[in-house]
């Protein structure tokens, strides 16, 4: 359940599905950072809203994620 897999810090182990993505911003340093406002669900669809920043290198030899966080739930 993503309230108590947020509580345990455990969200980054769970099976997760974009239910949609609200909006996504770039930002272009050393690559490219992609900033994405996501609401998620789990198995038995409990559902969070979260903020997600990833970076990809121009080359493509580095995507990560370098953020995360639960605006709500």
């Amino acid at each position: 359940a993503v309230p108590q897999a947020i509580a345990a810090d455990e969200i980054s182990q769970g099976e997760w599905t974009w239910t949609s993505v609200l909006s996504v911003q770039s930002q272009v340093t050393t690559g490219t950072n992609y900033d994405f406002v996501v609401d998620i669900a789990d198995g038995s669809e409990e559902t969070a809203r979260m903020n997600l920043i990833l970076f990809t290198s121009f080359d493509g030899s580095d995507i990560s994620l370098t953020s995360w966080g639960v605006f709500q739930l």
